[in-house]
């Protein structure tokens, strides 16, 4: 079971990962404020611009969607970039204390265990770690930024369709 004197310890190989984290969550705020206007401008596009036929208003409400749509897979591949690059620092160090750690063992635990087993051991751990920590920077934590963003928007359009 993980106490808190784990996770602190944990938390400790990972130095950059607040302001990762609030890069992270900055970023997934500009990506679903870039995705909000999205169903308000496709309703505009359905109930205003296609109900009059007017081929000006239905091709500035399809500029604006691509647009939209663009500027917010821009920001996230920026966001993806970015977490995929603090992650891969932050096991790397991760990894370099493990093996220090493993190379400050006595000289007796060497002769009674294969070093290669360790090195296994070592890449294993920390890739998982590496896998559980760009889940969390790349798919959790915009997912739930963008839910919220999202459930605001339903909400404000019409309850019923929000539930």
């Amino acid at each position: 079971m993980a106490t808190t004197g784990r996770w602190r310890q944990l938390r400790s190989r990972f130095p950059r990962s607040r302001r990762a984290l609030v890069l992270e969550i900055l970023l997934s705020i500009i990506t679903t404020l870039l995705l909000i206007p999205v169903p308000l401008v496709a309703r505009y596009a359905v109930d205003d611009a296609i109900s009059v036929s007017n081929p000006r208003r239905i091709i500035g409400a399809g500029a604006v969607l691509i647009a939209l749509l663009i500027a917010g897979e821009l920001v996230a591949l920026l966001r993806r970039f970015l977490m995929a690059h603090e992650g891969k620092i932050a096991i790397a160090q991760l990894r370099r204390d493990m093996i220090a750690k493993l190379h400050d063992l006595p000289i007796s635990y060497h002769r009674t265990n294969p070093i290669d087993r360790a090195y296994e051991q070592i890449i294993g751990a920390t890739t998982a770690v590496d896998a559980m920590v760009q889940a969390a920077l790349t798919s959790v934590i915009p997912a739930l930024v963008l839910f919220a963003g999202m459930a605001g928007v339903l909400l404000s359009l019409h309850w019923l369709t929000f539930l």
